[in-house]
């Protein structure tokens, strides 16, 4: 299933959504920098500040 939404970028991304006591995998496409550890849009996962002991992302 495919469908178009709009997200909040200050939020962090959801990986997963319930509809209907199923559970569906959350892939984003047209995202040019989107870090999949803490789920915020202006880093990859190499550059995560807490995958580097930071607190914070920037």
């Amino acid at each position: 299933m495919r469908i178009a939404v709009e997200v909040d970028l200050l939020q962090p991304l959801k990986g997963k959504v319930e509809m209907q006591d199923e559970t569906y995998n959350v892939e984003y496409e047209g995202l040019p920098t989107v870090c999949y550890n803490c789920r915020c849009v202006d880093h990859y996962i190499a550059a995560c500040p807490l995958l580097r002991g930071l607190k914070n992302p920037a």
